[in-house]
């Protein structure tokens, strides 16, 4: 699976493409955790419009959600950004917004890019 980090002013982009598998979702988030732009990180945006494939199951959802909540902190204002239509993401990522429910920090599911853009620049809710 192909993945793109588009760092940009305030937060990053990230963009899956193909197969999308845990591994690989860690090894993204891994580069993002170790890059010193990440300590002023103020929004992510995971775009899964591209992928065609996904092959996570829920104790792969559990890891890398706990993984990012570590690296991240509790009491964060990150907002984390998700944007997919294929049917299979909609069930891991609401296993994902219970993971995070002890969490301040804001994480929403999006249709488009756009969408998600809004809601990080806190033009939607």
């Amino acid at each position: 699976m192909p993945y793109r980090i588009e760092w940009e002013a305030s937060g990053v982009l990230l963009t899956y493409s193909g197969t999308v598998a845990a591994d690989e979702l860690s090894q993204a988030a891994a580069e993002m955790f170790e890059d010193s732009r990440f300590e002023k990180l103020q929004y992510v945006i995971s775009d899964f419009l591209p992928a065609e494939e996904f092959a996570i199951n829920v104790p792969d959802v559990v890891f890398l959600t706990k993984s990012f909540k570590k690296a991240i902190g509790s009491d964060s204002d990150i907002k984390m950004a998700c944007v997919a239509d294929q049917p299979a993401i909609r069930p891991l990522f609401r296993i994902h917004e219970w993971e995070m429910a002890d969490v301040t920090w804001g994480c929403k599911l999006f249709h488009t890019v756009s969408e998600a853009r809004a809601w990080v620049a806190g033009l939607a809710t």
